[in-house]
């Protein structure tokens, strides 16, 4: 590429010192040259350009190079860009200008093409700079059956198989904290059923069987 710029800006003084050799008149002269530098000048700045972006690349992948060579082997650096590739994850690039001005940029890697040939092995690797979005999400309401309520669902509730008095409160009141409320309102009947089933107590309702009635009432 370095080659590329010196002999662009051959041209440039070469046609300047042609142009003094044309017969046409001193405004077209100078039209003419005038384009023609543009041209040459914004070929030169795309070189630059590309310079820029591939001396990007060299110096943010160059971390822990070989101290004595100053470079890892090329295929060091394939391998670095198609992980980057292959995990699809977003990294900082370190921009680094001529200027001084130094800056990283978040960016992914998505597409990578590899050519080999008999000068080396080049790389293609355009970035697309990574943008985080930051979104609300609206929560849920709870349903109604999941509300604390101080009244029941039902006034009665028949025992079933595996249930405990804190999940029976839980199920009609939506809350666990209503277990020693049904225990009080239901003493008889719980030590009835523990008495009926060979336990001397039911241990303040820690032990309930199925088909016991319990009655539910309003908290106040």
């Amino acid at each position: 590429m370095k080659k590329r710029m010196t002999e662009l800006e051959a041209q440039i003084a070469l046609q300047s010192e042609n142009m003094d050799k044309l017969s046409i008149n001193s405004n077209q002269k100078e039209e003419k040259l005038n384009n023609d530098i543009t041209e040459y000048i914004n070929q030169i700045n795309d070189l630059k350009n590309e310079m820029e972006v591939l001396n990007n690349i060299i110096t943010n992948l160059t971390e822990g190079a070989d101290l004595e060579s100053g470079f890892n082997e090329p295929d060091e650096f394939v391998d670095i860009l198609q992980a980057l590739k292959k995990n699809k994850k977003s990294f900082l690039l370190l921009i680094v200008r001529e200027d001084g001005v130094n800056f990283e940029e978040k960016v992914t890697l998505e597409s990578l093409s590899i050519v080999e040939s008999n000068e080396g092995i080049t790389a293609s690797c355009p970035f697309k700079q990574y943008v985080d979005v930051w979104t609300k999400v609206k929560k849920k309401k709870s349903s109604s059956k999941n509300k604390t309520s101080k009244t029941p669902k039902k006034k009665s509730y028949k025992v079933k198989k595996g249930d405990t008095l804190k999940k029976i409160s839980k199920k009609m009141y939506g809350t666990q904290n209503y277990a020693s409320k049904i225990y009080k309102w239901n003493k008889t009947e719980i030590e009835k059923a523990a008495k009926k089933n060979g336990r001397k107590s039911s241990e303040s309702g820690k032990y309930i069987y199925k088909g016991t009635k319990l009655k539910l009432k309003t908290i106040k």
